[in-house]
């Protein structure tokens, strides 16, 4: 799958959209406590591409845009 067809389905599917916001925090999260900067910075970078399509009015209560950057700096710190 593409980056674009991957943008596509998550503005058509915003369960899918919620679901791999969810996977890819809880995935940053594991890598920066077990020190793995490389991996936490692949998942990083996924993690950035789905915050930025959501609208300001539809990100998730649970991992806000202040949350990911503080697991961006988590990660530069590591």
């Amino acid at each position: 799958m593409t980056k674009e067809e991957l943008e596509q389905r998550l503005l058509e599917n915003k369960k899918f959209h919620y679901q791999m916001t969810g996977k890819d925090s809880m995935m940053v999260r594991y890598e920066i406590r077990n020190g793995n900067k490389k991996g936490a910075e692949e998942v990083l970078k996924e993690l950035i591409f789905l915050m930025d399509l959501w609208t300001d009015k539809d990100v998730p209560e649970w991992y806000t845009r202040e949350d990911l950057k503080k697991d961006i700096a988590r990660v530069k710190a590591l």
